[in-house]
């Protein structure tokens, strides 16, 4: 299937990708606000390697011990083009996704395409794409305020959202739907941004 794409010939559609540990309200947040702004969202559990590997099973417990669905494995479908990756927080999740190889080289391909985003919030700008490199020529950062010295070498912002080119960072459960907001304006438009904020009532 072919996904549809902004005038700014960005993809409209999102891997939201979740792991045991990850941050249910930002995840959460993350997956409703984009499919407001009619972004096509795939949420992607990514195994943990501590536990048995289940191809019927695409359920994780978040942080808070939430339970939630996957719509598919990470591995199912990670050779698909995306106009975002978007990696939630929860260090439990991001510890998962940090030792990912193929979620590592994904957001590597990801980092490197003319028209896709590579988006993370809460621990996972810090423990995942720092720790990993995966910033390279990227200079303003945010993440959750007490993992910002896991950043020394980039420029932090006490903000709820930073966009440096096409790296899309925030700090946490509150600033999730402002996130999700702004990759809305940025993949489709501003002015379905503001709507789907009308609505949320947002100000």
């Amino acid at each position: 299937m072919v996904s549809p794409r902004s005038s700014s010939s960005r993809l409209m559609n999102a891997l939201v990708c979740i792991a045991t540990g990850s941050e249910e309200m930002e995840a959460v947040n993350i997956i409703d606000v984009l499919r407001r702004g009619n972004i096509q969202v795939t949420v992607a559990k990514v195994h943990d390697p501590q536990q048995h590997y289940d191809p019927s099973n695409l359920r994780v417990i978040g942080s808070r011990g939430v339970k939630l669905e996957a719509d598919a494995h990470f591995d199912d479908v990670v050779d698909q083009e995306y106009g975002a990756i978007i990696l939630p927080g929860g260090m439990g999740g991001a510890k998962i996704f940090s030792e990912n190889t193929k979620l590592l080289n994904r957001l590597t391909k990801q980092k490197k395409s003319e028209h896709g985003i590579v988006a993370a919030i809460c621990a996972s700008p810090a423990l995942v794409l720092t720790k990993h490199n995966l910033l390279d020529g990227v200079k303003k950062v945010t993440c959750y305020p007490s993992l910002k010295d896991k950043m020394p070498h980039y420029d932090w912002h006490d903000e709820k959202v930073v966009v440096d080119g096409n790296v899309v960072t925030s700090q946490g459960p509150f600033t999730a739907v402002f996130f999700a907001l702004k990759l809305i304006e940025l993949m489709v438009s501003k002015e379905a941004s503001q709507e789907v904020a009308k609505g949320l009532l947002v100000h």
